[in-house]
């Protein structure tokens, strides 16, 4: 798992996402009814290289529990 700094991040990661060619597929959890990102969920995948990137462009970091 990675996390997020804050909403402007998770929404520039969908953004990046979308715009890839072809679009990496994603789901963004928005809460109700703040309407507020929480979460973006990614299907697995063997670490592509254009999703590091979009994480890495995003701000991203692994989250440790």
């Amino acid at each position: 798992m990675r996390k997020i700094a804050d909403r402007t991040s998770i929404e520039r990661l969908a953004t990046l996402l979308s715009l890839n060619d072809p679009p990496i597929s994603y789901h963004l959890w928005v809460e109700q009814p703040e309407n507020i990102p929480t979460c973006l969920a990614l299907a697995p995948n063997r670490r592509n290289p254009k999703v590091k990137k979009a994480l890495d462009k995003a701000g991203c970091r692994l989250w440790k529990s």
